[in-house]
Protein backbone atom coordinates (compact mmCIF):
# COMPACT_ATOMS: atom_id res chain seq x y z
CA UNK A 1 0.00 0.00 0.00
CA UNK A 2 1.57 3.65 -0.74
CA UNK A 3 1.97 6.00 2.13
CA UNK A 4 -0.20 8.98 1.54
CA UNK A 5 1.55 11.64 -0.87
CA UNK A 6 3.26 8.93 -2.80
CA UNK A 7 3.03 7.03 -5.35
CA UNK A 8 4.65 3.59 -5.55
CA UNK A 9 6.54 2.10 -8.83
CA UNK A 10 7.23 -1.14 -10.07
CA UNK A 11 8.61 -1.66 -13.84
CA UNK A 12 10.47 -4.82 -13.86
CA UNK A 13 13.19 -4.91 -10.89
CA UNK A 14 12.95 -0.88 -10.53
CA UNK A 15 10.88 0.29 -7.24
CA UNK A 16 10.26 3.49 -7.04
CA UNK A 17 8.54 6.32 -4.06
CA UNK A 18 7.89 9.00 -6.28
CA UNK A 19 6.26 11.66 -3.93
CA UNK A 20 2.47 12.92 -5.79
CA UNK A 21 2.45 16.06 -7.17
CA UNK A 22 -1.63 16.74 -8.49
CA UNK A 23 -2.43 19.06 -11.82
CA UNK A 24 -3.17 22.68 -10.36
CA UNK A 25 -4.52 24.27 -13.59
CA UNK A 26 -4.31 23.18 -17.15
CA UNK A 27 -1.69 25.22 -18.79
CA UNK A 28 -1.88 24.65 -22.70
CA UNK A 29 -2.91 22.61 -25.86
CA UNK A 30 -1.13 21.76 -28.73
CA UNK A 31 -2.53 21.44 -32.44
CA UNK A 32 -0.82 20.81 -35.59
CA UNK A 33 -2.41 23.47 -38.22
CA UNK A 34 -1.90 23.37 -41.98
CA UNK A 35 -1.44 26.93 -42.22
CA UNK A 36 0.08 29.13 -39.69
CA UNK A 37 -1.44 32.36 -40.28
CA UNK A 38 -4.90 31.44 -41.72
CA UNK A 39 -5.05 28.78 -38.29
CA UNK A 40 -4.12 31.94 -35.76
CA UNK A 41 -6.09 34.35 -37.52
CA UNK A 42 -9.37 32.17 -37.12
CA UNK A 43 -8.66 32.38 -33.09
CA UNK A 44 -7.59 35.54 -33.46
CA UNK A 45 -10.76 37.09 -35.05
CA UNK A 46 -13.49 34.86 -34.14
CA UNK A 47 -12.14 33.46 -30.09
CA UNK A 48 -10.39 36.65 -28.89
CA UNK A 49 -7.26 34.76 -28.43
CA UNK A 50 -4.26 37.07 -28.17
CA UNK A 51 -0.48 36.84 -29.28
CA UNK A 52 1.84 36.26 -26.45
CA UNK A 53 5.13 35.79 -26.90
CA UNK A 54 6.71 32.27 -28.39
CA UNK A 55 9.91 30.98 -28.31
CA UNK A 56 12.20 29.43 -31.11
CA UNK A 57 11.14 26.50 -32.41
CA UNK A 58 13.17 23.97 -35.00
CA UNK A 59 9.36 24.07 -36.89
CA UNK A 60 6.89 27.07 -37.29
CA UNK A 61 5.24 27.74 -33.85
CA UNK A 62 2.43 30.48 -32.55
CA UNK A 63 1.30 30.50 -28.60
CA UNK A 64 -1.78 32.27 -28.41
CA UNK A 65 -3.94 33.22 -25.28
CA UNK A 66 -7.49 33.27 -24.08
CA UNK A 67 -7.51 34.06 -20.42
CA UNK A 68 -4.97 32.02 -18.20
CA UNK A 69 -4.74 29.07 -20.85
CA UNK A 70 -2.81 28.57 -24.08
CA UNK A 71 -3.06 27.43 -27.27
CA UNK A 72 0.06 26.38 -29.01
CA UNK A 73 -0.42 25.93 -32.94
CA UNK A 74 2.73 24.33 -34.91
CA UNK A 75 3.36 23.19 -38.36
CA UNK A 76 4.83 20.28 -39.53
CA UNK A 77 4.03 18.19 -42.58
CA UNK A 78 5.26 15.18 -41.69
CA UNK A 79 2.81 15.53 -38.58
CA UNK A 80 -0.69 14.04 -38.83
CA UNK A 81 -3.79 14.72 -36.55
CA UNK A 82 -5.31 11.82 -35.38
CA UNK A 83 -9.23 11.52 -36.21
CA UNK A 84 -11.54 12.98 -33.36
CA UNK A 85 -9.00 14.63 -31.53
CA UNK A 86 -10.09 18.19 -30.44
CA UNK A 87 -10.65 20.54 -27.68
CA UNK A 88 -13.51 22.49 -26.45
CA UNK A 89 -13.97 26.16 -25.75
CA UNK A 90 -17.38 27.95 -24.22
CA UNK A 91 -18.03 31.11 -25.84
CA UNK A 92 -21.37 33.85 -24.99
CA UNK A 93 -23.19 33.22 -28.05
CA UNK A 94 -22.14 30.19 -30.17
CA UNK A 95 -24.29 30.59 -33.11
CA UNK A 96 -22.86 34.24 -34.37
CA UNK A 97 -19.41 32.99 -33.58
CA UNK A 98 -20.39 29.70 -35.85
CA UNK A 99 -22.68 32.04 -38.75
CA UNK A 100 -19.28 34.67 -38.43
CA UNK A 101 -17.19 32.21 -39.11
CA UNK A 102 -18.90 30.29 -41.53
CA UNK A 103 -19.08 33.60 -43.51
CA UNK A 104 -14.87 34.19 -43.24
CA UNK A 105 -13.93 30.83 -44.13
CA UNK A 106 -16.01 30.18 -47.46
CA UNK A 107 -19.09 28.09 -46.03
CA UNK A 108 -22.51 28.30 -46.35
CA UNK A 109 -23.74 27.92 -42.11
CA UNK A 110 -25.19 24.64 -42.88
Amino acid sequence: MAERGFTSLRYGLFHARLAEMPATLFNHATIRARDLDQSAAFYELHLDMRRIRTPRFAFPVRWLRLGSQQLHLFVRPEVTARPFHHFGLNVDDFEAVYWRASVRFGGDGS
